[in-house]
């Protein structure tokens, strides 16, 4: 097998130092990283890159106590804005995460990023390697890693396999699933004291007091029954109300047509007929054609 050339973007310029928690003498940059984040000012070797767990400190202490998370991987020691501990992973046996000081230096990086091999040993196996020999769980993964269905190259890169089967998705799917509500969970008791802490605020807005005390009570007790009450008639009371019994001759007074006329027993017309409903009808259609004229 051909070793594995590996080129990073530059060297180490500065005396060799001891770092306890690689367990080796490493060369030393003596130009600052530069950026937003602070960076290590140490070559930090490929194998010991990324996250890790506590057992693989060279200066592992066993009566002390770390600060990890479910899975065994150290956590961030740096204090956040908050004035919380950071609760993101710990880099390259480092004791702080990416974005606290862990970062490797930029010149400690690689010129090809998606070289897996370790330098110091060239035919070692990558987790993905591991993983489908067995070797690694699918619960060995750290979060990072599953949730982008990949596996953290030797780099500290996540590596995404191209042909991912169906069972390897619903294994990842469900991991992801579990390690959320574990997370859940996990902070059920902050949430809550974050509710009362805003509802016991005399400096919070009343409003957002009173938003707090409710999703505490509907919480515990349980939400207020919702009721609705109808104020008023329905609408079909209405429009039977609106309507007036009137006479027939009433209703034609007041639309303005007036028949001042009285049939009584066997009168007859003018014509000599009797005043049959027939007739009657005519004479109401010739007075209604009369006043549209």
């Amino acid at each position: 097998m051909t070793d594995t050339v590996v080129k990073f973007v530059g060297y180490p310029d500065g005396p060799k130092v001891y770092v306890p928690e690689l367990g080796v003498e490493v060369g030393r940059f003596t130009q600052e990283p530069g950026g937003k984040y602070p960076a290590l000012k140490y070559h930090v070797p490929i194998k010991m890159r990324g996250p890790f767990r506590a057992e693989q400190l060279a200066n592992y202490d066993e009566n002390k106590e770390y600060r990890t998370d479910k899975l065994g991987f150290v956590l961030c020691y740096a204090k956040v804005a908050s004035g919380d501990t950071c609760k993101r992973r710990a880099v390259n046996r480092h004791p702080k995460c990416n974005f606290h000081g862990g970062r490797c230096h930029p010149l400690d990086k690689l010129v090809d990023e998606k070289a897996e091999m370790a330098e110091e040993d060239p035919s070692a196996m990558s987790r993905y390697q591991q993983f489908l020999a067995g070797q690694l769980t699918i619960q060995d993964l750290d979060d990072e890693e599953v949730m982008n269905f990949g596996f953290r190259s030797a780099t500290g890169r996540i590596f995404k396999p191209k042909n991912i089967t169906r069972e390897m998705v619903q294994a990842f799917t469900k991991v992801i699933y579990e390690r959320s509500l574990d997370a859940l969970k996990a902070n059920a008791l902050e949430a809550v004291n974050t509710l009362t802490g805003i509802m016991m605020d005399n400096a919070v807005d009343a409003n957002v007091r009173v938003k707090a005390a409710t999703e505490v009570l509907d919480r515990t007790l349980g939400k207020a029954p919702q009721t609705v009450q109808l104020v008023g008639e329905a609408p079909w009371e209405q429009l039977f109300e609106g309507l007036a019994t009137v006479s027939r001759s009433e209703s034609r007074k007041a639309r303005g047509q007036v028949i001042d006329a009285e049939v009584v027993g066997d009168d007859v017309s003018e014509d000599g007929s009797k005043p049959t409903t027939r007739n009657l009808m005519k004479e109401l259609e010739k007075l209604g054609n009369s006043d549209d004229s």
